[in-house]
């Protein structure tokens, strides 16, 4: 019977790691879940109105990008909503967002510049 589910459900070192395993997953459904309410809280702030993006539509866009530049990429396009310059509705709002996000990520790929680059020089 060695190898069998039933000789693993009861070795008391599965049991062990499989309950790590679930506290491991409820802490990061936690921080997501607590990471997405502050981006949403962020798009109300910037928009000053209470509607923001759906939650499912902000974990899509973290799966596939950094937090950092998904928080930076809605505080611009919320800041773009709110000025008039990009209109409130998702058909408008969201490929501006993923052209933000797309920017921010190009932006991030590129060499940074040394202080040598950035003197000036004496032009003849």
């Amino acid at each position: 019977m060695s190898g069998h589910l039933a000789d693993y459900m009861f070795d008391p070192d599965f049991t062990a790691d499989i309950k790590e395993v679930a506290d491991n997953l409820r802490a990061r459904r936690k921080f997501v879940n607590e990471l997405v309410l502050e981006l949403q809280h962020a798009w109300c702030d910037c928009t000053g109105t209470n509607v923001a993006p759906k939650p499912n539509l902000i974990i899509f866009l973290l799966t596939e990008n950094s937090p950092e530049v998904v928080d930076r990429a809605l505080r611009i396009t919320a800041n773009k909503v709110a000025l008039g310059i990009v209109p409130n509705k998702g058909e408008r709002w969201y490929p501006y967002l993923l052209g933000v996000i797309r920017n921010l990520n190009s932006a991030m790929n590129r060499p940074l510049l040394t202080p040598e680059d950035l003197e000036m020089e004496e032009v003849k």
